[in-house]
């Protein structure tokens, strides 16, 4: 028997909706009504909504590599691009070697919706199109039928209704099938993930290729975590760089925290090796904080390794509460301010870095 994971979105993350008990959820249709036909003993499901791919997708799918499915099913061109930053072809090329290299068959799994007006998710379509093309890897690419409106198949023009539900989950069940029988019992052109595993140095050279990379060969990302001493709510951050260096790309500090009327605007203090402090604001709280929640949060991206020491604390300027998504009194505003933190802090680097982190309560 097989496990199978999915990685993506909110529209991965569907299951029934809360106020009918209505299926919605593609994933959810596909592990009641195809898994088991075909020979999936598990489902599992990593889901990052309100969240992108480039932060809580990357360290989701480390959290994949360690359950060790047959096969992953990844969804990432649908996300709230109103955050956060878009994925580019390094993203797609660190989830393939990784995946890949563990002995996990990887489906780029899309769903374009031609009559939606959405620029970011066509590029999205396109780029994930081409990579696959240049990789010779598996895609699964379901289009709407012929004649039929969105709103037959859509909730609200991104997230599945129960017929948006049963016609995705059955169009990937198909593909699956057919592909299964095609490639995986006997092999055509190295799709086996015996085979990929056997030919990733292959794979890897087309990519870097693609890609245009000057060090062929290396996994784009590092993801690690890093446990503060302290939990719970808090106020300040600071995060020290024991190795600062003028080479190095980006570095983003992710943590997943409990979210909601308590999250604050918080103030980024940068001290630069030059002794220069860069400042900027950036803010935790949402229009959809009126309900916790967890999410991943983005604390801090830098584009330079050229620093000594980055102080996080919660700030005197309050959220935009006129922003909320629900009416609202003046007692939305009246809140403490501060961060909670649910999960470690995780480091997402280009290249290797040696950061500790210390919280306070104030």
């Amino acid at each position: 028997m097989k496990k199978v994971a999915f990685l993506g979105a909110s529209v991965t993350a569907q299951t029934y909706a809360r106020e009918t008990g209505e299926m919605t959820g593609y994933v959810e249709a596909f592990r009641e009504v195809y898994a088991a036909g075909l020979d999936f003993e598990e489902v599992i499901v990593h889901a990052y909504p309100g969240n992108r791919l480039t932060d809580a997708g990357l360290i989701l799918a480390q959290e994949i590599l360690k359950q060790k499915p047959d096969v992953v099913i990844l969804e990432l061109t649908i996300e709230d691009r109103s955050r956060g930053s878009d994925f580019d072809e390094r993203h797609l090329n660190h989830l393939t070697q990784r995946f890949i290299g563990n002995g996990i068959f990887p489906v780029f799994f899309v769903m374009p919706k031609p009559d939606r007006d959405d620029a970011g998710e066509d590029l999205a379509c396109e780029m994930i199109r081409r990579f696959v093309e240049a990789a010779d890897l598996p895609f699964c690419e379901i289009y709407l039928p012929p004649g039929s409106k969105r709103s037959d198949y859509y909730r609200d023009g991104v997230h599945t209704n129960i017929d948006g539900a049963l016609y995705y989950a059955d169009g990937l069940a198909t593909f699956l099938r057919e592909f299964d029988d095609k490639h995986w019992k006997k092999t055509r052109s190295g799709f086996s993930i015996r085979r990929l595993a056997s030919n990733l140095r292959g794979i890897v050279g087309k990519l870097d290729c693609f890609l245009g990379r000057a060090n062929p060969g290396v996994s784009c990302f590092h993801i690690r975590s890093i446990v503060a001493p302290k939990s719970g709510n808090f106020k300040t951050i600071v995060i020290r760089n024991h190795a600062p260096k003028k080479a190095g790309g980006s570095i983003w500090l992710i943590q997943r925290q409990e979210i909601g009327n308590h999250s604050p605007v918080i103030d980024v203090k940068l001290l630069t090796t030059s002794g220069e402090w860069r400042t900027h604001q950036t803010s935790i709280w949402d229009s959809y904080c009126h309900y916790p929640r967890h999410s991943f949060v983005t604390l801090v991206k830098v584009d330079r390794h050229d620093f000594k020491k980055i102080r996080i604390k919660v700030s005197s300027t309050l959220p935009n509460y006129a922003a909320c998504r629900r009416e609202h009194d003046d007692t939305l505003a009246q809140t403490s301010l501060y961060m909670r933190s649910y999960q470690p802090f995780w480091v997402i680097s280009d290249s290797a870095v040696d950061l500790s982190i210390k919280i306070w309560r104030r």
